[in-house]
């Protein structure tokens, strides 16, 4: 019986006209993301600009190669002489953005570079206010950072960690829309009392909607992601996806390859979209207003993402725990997040500990959507 209830609720979600169109609307949204200059141009011309990104593959970010960068570009700000040049602009960019605009590149050496690079890192920490012993652990992780670094043509996993973080804060509002009537929607039809009084109108079926909707949710994301990671890899490539994580994010202080950010960005995108199914699912049940809902966590999403431009950092639990809200927290930046999770001398990365906080809340999510639902029947 459970079967046929689950792909009744579940063929009630696919159906839906307006869930089919906002899942046509972050697909196309998706297929389309990774496309940019190069993807806009005909197969040739990107795979030679592809081409001329690798010119600098596997060089060290020393003297040498910082020398090269100020006779490449046409001024101190790193622009450059035409296209066959792309490859050291992309280099002379990591350098500016993490000495400054206001350092000629003829000026910059591989000192200059790794000691600003080091005053950044330092400021950021002193910025967040973290404790001696957390600066100790970073100062560990970041002794083992190779350095120099190691240049290599990452365009592909940078613009694969960017979209796939867009696309899992596109899905908070696409869940929002998607399950924000699964239960509401029997309220407002006033079926609710009929289908609670049914013989299965108790665990089984509040077991096959949680579970529909949860389906839905990650089958829908899922096909989206994969949209975008067919459409990025034909566009960009493949290279780079074992490049050092620094050469797109400078100030992380940790060992950590392109393909690894990658893999956490995925892990948030999953459990970020069980947590705002359930969250849909919940609020959906307890507000019984579909309009409610989607206003509720729209609301919720963005304060959250305000409240981490407005929060104090000395205020730590506050800014901490805002900081961790989905809208803030996923975006490759995650790794400049140097607070940690700790208790008994240990310690955890936020990027390791959110994706389990978003499973513990989905957890007892669903223990309130269940309680409230069967209390219900129960009257």
């Amino acid at each position: 019986m459970f079967k046929t209830l689950f792909f009744y609720e579940l063929k009630k979600l696919v159906t839906n006209k307006v869930m089919a169109i906002a899942f046509i609307v972050l697909l196309l949204a998706g297929a389309t993301m990774g496309l940019n200059e190069e993807g806009r141009s005909s197969n040739r011309q990107a795979a030679k600009i592809s081409e001329d990104r690798n010119v600098l593959n596997g060089r060290m970010l020393d003297d040498a190669l910082l020398s090269e960068l100020s006779t490449k570009a046409l001024d101190e700000y790193g622009l450059v002489w035409n296209q066959e040049d792309v490859a050291y602009e992309d280099a002379a960019t990591l350098v500016i953005e993490t000495v400054g605009e206001n350092i000629p590149l003829s000026n910059i050496d591989a000192d200059l570079f790794y000691e600003k690079r080091a005053e950044m890192i330092d400021e950021g920490m002193t910025l967040t206010g973290i404790t001696d012993s957390e600066r100790s652990y970073w100062e560990q992780e970041e002794a083992s950072v190779q350095v120099p670094f190691t240049v290599d043509n990452v365009n592909s996993p940078v613009a694969m960690a960017n979209g796939l973080s867009n696309i899992a804060l596109l899905g908070l509002f696409y869940t929002a829309i998607c399950l924000s009537g699964v239960f509401a929607g029997e309220y407002r039809l006033r079926t609710d009392k009929l289908i609670l009084s049914s013989r299965n109108g108790g665990r089984k079926i509040l077991l096959a909607k949680i579970s529909a909707g949860l389906c839905f949710s990650m089958v829908s994301m899922l096909v989206i992601t994969a949209a975008f990671v067919a459409v990025t890899i034909s566009v960009w490539g493949t290279e780079g996806f074992g490049a050092m994580v620094q050469i797109q994010c400078p100030f992380a202080a940790v060992s950590m390859t392109q393909a690894d950010l990658i893999k956490h960005i995925l892990v948030l995108l999953i459990a970020s979209t069980v947590l705002s199914a359930l969250t849909a699912l919940a609020l959906s049940e307890l507000v019984r207003n579909e309009i409610a809902v989607i206003g509720i966590m729209i609301a919720v999403n963005v304060g959250s993402f305000a409240a981490g431009l407005f929060v104090p950092n000395d205020m730590r639990v506050l800014s901490q725990a805002v900081s961790m809200a989905p809208m803030t927290f996923i975006s490759p930046r995650m790794l400049y997040e140097f607070r940690l999770i700790g208790w008994s001398g240990h310690y955890i990365k936020a990027f390791e500990f959110v994706p389990m906080l978003y499973l513990v809340l989905s957890l007892l999510l669903m223990l309130i959507l269940c309680r409230h639902y069967l209390q219900v029947k129960r009257k």
